[in-house]
């Protein structure tokens, strides 16, 4: 009894450049740490990973709840504002970034795709 052997003929790889984090690496990431968005590491490689679009949603609504004057229970908001300072940045940027990682996401998985390279 045998198989058939399949292969791929077409694999096709969109990137997109935000303009925002350009060789802010750290900075992004710290902004992530402190919103307590998990990140999986996709290679030795610095700066592949991927992020569930659902923590992306819940570090949205986070700092949505900072900006509107109020004390999210689920982070710390002055670690979150200080993250965001550092980077040169307010939370309705990072807002406004989070929401165009998630519009320009693949539709079909359930993670963002980020790379900096």
């Amino acid at each position: 009894m045998s198989n058939t052997l399949h292969i791929h003929t077409k694999h096709v790889v969109e990137y997109k450049d935000s303009g925002e984090f350009n060789h802010k690496f750290s900075e992004f990431k710290e902004i992530l740490d402190s919103l307590y968005v998990d990140l999986y590491c996709l290679s030795d490689l610095y700066g592949s990973f991927e992020v569930s679009k659902e923590q992306l949603k819940g570090a949205i609504d986070s700092l949505q709840r900072i900006v509107d004057g109020g004390d999210p229970d689920d982070v710390d908001k002055d670690d979150v504002l200080a993250s965001v300072e550092f980077a040169g940045k307010t939370p309705q940027d990072i807002i406004k970034l989070f929401n165009w990682m998630l519009e320009n996401a693949a539709p079909y998985h359930d993670v963002v795709f980020v790379d900096f390279f």
